[in-house]
């Protein structure tokens, strides 16, 4: 009877079978620690985004309440923008007391309304307390769960307070030849009565992440029209879809080149464009120091027949004979401005939630028109897509709808 003598590998086998293996684990391991990284890198930004997404802090002040006094107090008027309001932080003047343990001791309460009644929450910061000079102070309550869209008032007081220990609170004084308001959703109190201003505050919420991440879809969807929702769902699934074939096929390296050369710009301009289409829809218009100017430059172009040296040599300056065209150019674009909340939004505007520009600026235009000190092929650029769009029947007017011709530019 014939026998089999059974096969041995080689050893060149059995090294080659290793070399896999030890390939294989490589891989499996920086696959591992791609993942961790990656899992790391989004607990961080939901994290911070979180934080951010729960305080907001309304930090304009202009001046303090003076000294608050036993028998006196001040207030604020707001509305919350989530549920589970859990802080309420005022930034408080201390004269140089902050350490002191002899410094008077304040009271926070919070109400429904500025109305006698009774507390929703009381908090005592007390004397022995060091809290720093001139610090932002939270005063934490238990969160209110149903807080979301609901007005609150707080009311600060010093029992004990005297004119050698008192504290007072900073806040934003309008002034009466120029009124502002940098917080709209309500108003400063001083002994129950409404003040033409807003403390400095800030609010902290304890939302679950999931309903802090609905809010805010709900906040961006008033700016978002429904057709772009469709287009950002399909592009997200689109990109998800390159990156996933990209993964599988760049195993083989005999496709790598191949594949890389195909699909990178694709991707690369995918997301680029699914950025700047999220940039477009969810930040409102003028939100940049400078937008306007630029927008200027471009309307000025479209409205010279994209002739850059007649717009670089106008004659803007008082009592120029192209003065008038900038003035009316700038009254529009400063409409526009105002029913975007410019002068709320825009970080250290001098005259928060004014309708009007600042005492002394009504003849000093220069910032709608410095920008055509600018190269003009960005600018001509723009103007052009302008001139297109009404070609194609979109009403992109400068003058009449800044808004539209922005969002085209």
């Amino acid at each position: 009877m014939a026998t089999t003598t059974p096969i041995r590998p080689s050893s060149s086998s059995q090294a080659e079978r290793a070399r896999v293996a030890g390939m294989l684990t490589r891989v499996s391991v920086t696959a591992l620690l791609k993942g961790l990284i990656l899992l790391v890198a989004l607990a961080y930004v939901l994290s911070i985004s979180y934080e951010a997404l729960t305080h907001r802090r309304m930090d304009r002040s202009n001046g303090i309440v003076g000294p608050l006094m036993h028998g006196t107090s001040v207030g604020q008027s707001f509305v919350a923008r989530y549920e589970n309001l859990s802080g309420v932080e005022v930034l408080i003047g201390t004269y140089g007391r902050g350490a002191s343990p002899s410094k008077a001791t304040l009271v926070m309460h919070l109400r429904s309304s500025p109305s006698p009644g009774l507390d929703m929450a009381t908090v005592t910061l007390p004397p022995q307390q060091a809290i720093g000079e001139n610090p932002w102070y939270t005063f934490k309550f238990p969160p209110i769960a149903d807080s979301q869209d609901k007005t609150f008032y707080i009311e600060v007081e010093s029992p004990d307070g005297r004119a050698d220990n008192g504290l007072t609170l900073y806040w934003w004084e309008s002034n009466p030849g120029l009124p502002t308001d940098p917080y709209p959703q309500g108003t400063a109190y001083r002994n129950g009565t409404p003040q033409g201003g807003d403390l400095a505050f800030g609010l902290n919420y304890a939302p679950s992440p999931i309903k802090a991440w609905a809010q805010m879809g709900r906040a961006a969807s008033a700016n978002v029209p429904p057709a772009f929702i469709l287009i950002l769902l399909l592009m997200v699934v689109l990109l998800v879809y390159i990156a996933y074939r990209l993964q599988a096929l760049l195993r083989h390296s005999d496709a790598r080149k191949r594949l890389l050369a195909r699909w990178s710009l694709p991707f690369v301009l995918g997301v680029a464009l699914l950025n700047g289409l999220l940039y477009l829809f969810l930040i409102p218009p003028w939100q940049g120091p400078d937008e306007h100017g630029h927008f200027a430059y471009a309307a000025l172009l479209d409205k010279y027949d994209l002739n850059v040296s007649r717009v670089q040599n106008l004659q803007w300056q008082v009592g120029g004979a192209d003065r008038n065209e900038i003035v009316v150019m700038k009254n529009a674009l400063w409409a526009s401005m105002v029913r975007h909340d410019w002068t709320l939004r825009l970080r250290g505007y001098p005259t928060p939630g004014s309708p009007v520009l600042p005492i002394g600026s009504a003849d000093l235009f220069t910032e709608f028109v410095w920008e055509i000190r600018q190269p003009p092929p960005y600018y001509w650029l723009c103007a052009v897509t302008l001139r297109a769009a009404r070609v194609i029947g979109i009403e992109a007017d400068p003058y009449a709808n800044p808004e539209v011709a922005l969002t085209l530019m």
